[in-house]
């Protein structure tokens, strides 16, 4: 085979073959870009909600704790009194406990630091003895507490609370931090 037989003229990519090819390198170049740009945006995404997953968690567990507080009136073992004041406040939730299935009973403490929002959990046996305790951070920023008592006027808010025979009609925890808004709960049993 000679050099002119290996070399035909129509031995080869034309120009509109070649143009065709890069368009459709082009089309799915686009397509993976997209795709990526995509995933990097789910990623992100998700180590924002990582990282606030926590706080939203103990906010829910929060709520549902004040509202199952355990009425100061009701005869139980444990110590079911209410307190509150200005930089926290205390009761005793009959709250289910899954992390720690020994416990009949949770005594919840919120409080201010000078720099942070925190709860302490207390898992109490049926006795009433202290099984175990945990300190979790529900914010960044300290708080301010008050407490609300319907009166036959309409009602007010105090800073802190002294009637240990009833629960608040309602609670509030008013945070600096914007992430943590304002946060007013009703206890369900009073």
């Amino acid at each position: 085979m000679n050099r002119a037989q290996r070399f035909r003229p129509d031995s080869g990519l034309t120009l509109l073959e070649l143009l065709v090819a890069l368009a459709i390198m082009a089309v799915i170049a686009a397509g993976l870009a997209q795709t990526f740009g995509q995933g990097l945006r789910i990623w992100e995404t998700s180590k924002t909600i990582q990282t606030r997953q926590e706080p939203i968690i103990l906010r829910t567990l929060l709520r549902n704790w004040i509202e199952q507080a355990v009425a100061p009136n009701r005869l139980l073992p444990h110590d079911n009194s209410f307190t509150g004041s200005n930089i926290g406040f205390s009761f005793l939730t009959l709250h289910s406990t899954p992390y720690n299935t020994l416990a009949a009973a949770q005594k919840i403490s919120v409080f201010a630091t000078g720099e942070s929002l925190k709860v302490t959990i207390a898992y109490l046996d049926d006795a009433g003895n202290q099984i175990s305790i945990e300190t979790r951070q529900l914010s960044d920023n300290t708080a301010i507490f008050s407490y609300f008592m319907k009166t036959s006027e309409g009602g007010e808010w105090v800073s802190k609370w002294a009637d240990k025979s009833i629960l608040p009609d309602l609670i509030r925890i008013e945070s600096l931090d914007q992430n943590w808004p304002e946060f007013t709960v009703a206890p369900l049993l009073r």
